[in-house]
């Protein structure tokens, strides 16, 4: 591929290669006139990439690649989880949910909001990665529901739904 649509005016061919070859990622590249200190590609999809630069000339000759920079993850927040599932026991709420799509970067954690509609307050708890699952115990009476927030290095996803309400005794 010809990436030196600049080629004879002299500035930088930038090409940015998936690390992971099997992931079928598209190979980019863009040349920047001299003077340029940032790109910027766009609609890239989601994965690992380097970056690697050859400088150009305006006598058609072009330098020795750079060698190429540190892995550059491009991904998002995870998907908003599904409406939790909900049961109870006593003064213990047992949540259930599903992993969202993690939006390229693996979920760290969960955030659990359980919201009693009787006295409107607000539980938070936080689960761990690969949880589906949590139970919290020494709950007031009243009707709760629970959402889930799914994060990873990126941020927060969007809150799921409520869960159906569920009667704490």
């Amino acid at each position: 591929m010809d990436t030196r649509s600049g080629f004879g005016k002299g500035g930088t061919n930038i090409h940015l290669t998936p690390v992971d070859v099997a992931a079928e990622l598209p190979k980019r590249a863009a040349w920047a006139p001299i003077g340029t200190t940032a790109y910027t590609f766009a609609d890239v999809a989601r994965g690992t990439y380097q970056v690697t630069i050859e400088a150009t000339t305006g006598e058609d000759k072009v330098s020795a690649a750079s060698e190429p920079s540190e892995p550059i993850i491009v991904a998002a927040v995870p998907a908003k989880p599904n409406k939790p599932g909900v049961t109870s026991s006593g003064d213990t709420m047992n949540v259930t949910w599903q992993a969202p799509a993690d939006g390229g970067t693996p979920v760290a954690s969960y955030v659990l909001t359980l919201r009693n509609l009787t006295e409107n307050t607000v539980k938070v708890v936080k689960a761990e990665a690969g949880e589906e699952a949590k139970s919290v115990s020494g709950l007031t009476a009243g009707n709760y529901t629970a959402s889930v927030i799914a994060v990873n290095a990126i941020g927060m996803s969007a809150e799921s739904s409520p869960s159906l309400p569920c009667l704490i005794k």
